[in-house]
């Protein structure tokens, strides 16, 4: 037996008593068995292992919930500083928006005239890998190098439909002219994701 071997029980051990669930597990069993009445510990056998460890059983319990409280709270930290990494990346995203390339629009134009967040080009097109870069654009996980799917993120699709950039045309006839030049560029060949 390797002697490495020997500490992997331990390291589970630690790994589970250390996480929040296992330390609120501690702290709550440590609080139960210092605050329960007497006559309920005396029915388990607990009453003098309470009364000869009373303070290690306190120590215990307390280092437990504060271990928890800061593991949740830098949890919460974490999360929140992922959250707003997020809504930052989101906004510049956005705002690529109002400078973008015809061909750049065009893609976008393509997928807004026919109602449709999928889009299937090659997967080296450098206005598809332009829009990916400025995340108005991702590519799907499964294609082909000639035919690769990509979707228009959630949030932009949103912003598309519900304040059109100035480049997106609002004339019905412009709008049935590019949707006519967007089926015959790249076909119709794509299920609708609404």
């Amino acid at each position: 037996m390797n002697p490495a071997d020997w500490f992997k029980p331990l390291e589970m051990l630690r790994d589970t008593l250390f996480k929040p669930v296992g330390l609120i597990t501690i702290s709550l069993a440590g609080t139960l068995l210092l605050f329960l009445p007497s006559p309920y510990l005396d029915h388990l056998g607990l009453t003098s292992l309470r009364d000869t460890y009373r303070p290690w059983i306190a120590l215990v319990a307390g280092i437990a919930l504060v271990s928890c409280v800061v593991q949740l709270g830098i949890d919460a930290w974490h999360w929140l500083r992922l959250q707003f990494r997020l809504k930052r990346s989101r906004a510049e995203s956005l705002q690529y928006l109002d400078s973008l390339s015809p061909e750049e629009a065009f893609i976008l134009i393509a997928c807004v005239v026919r109602n449709r967040r999928t889009i299937t080009l090659t997967f080296q097109d450098p206005v598809a890998s332009s829009l990916r870069e400025k995340g108005l654009l991702e590519a799907a996980r499964i294609g082909t190098l000639l035919r690769h799917p990509h979707i228009v993120p959630r949030f932009v699709w949103k912003r598309l439909k519900s304040k059109p950039p100035q480049w997106l045309p609002t004339d019905p006839a412009q709008l049935e002219d590019l949707h006519r030049a967007a089926d015959g560029y790249f076909g119709d060949d794509m299920p609708s994701l609404r």
